[in-house]
């Protein structure tokens, strides 16, 4: 199901403006920081939110916190 509808090139052609902007999210938020950003945890969050946000339309992750949203 993935490779089909998720992955497909019309899908990600369709997507690729919420790839660009969770991208600039990220951006933002580790220029904000004042301090050292964990680049790790960082890329796992905003993957998290990619993926969430192409499959529920909203973002499982806040960049500014260690949790998730509990369900949706």
């Amino acid at each position: 199901m993935c490779m089909e509808q998720l992955f497909a090139n019309k899908t990600l052609d369709a997507n690729q403006a919420i790839r660009h902007k969770k991208v600039q999210d990220l951006l933002v938020d580790t220029h904000q920081s004042s301090e050292a950003v964990d680049i790790g945890r960082a890329a796992f969050k905003t993957t998290l939110n990619l993926l969430s946000n192409t499959i529920f339309s909203v973002d499982l992750a806040n960049p500014n916190s260690d949790t998730a949203i509990n369900g949706l």
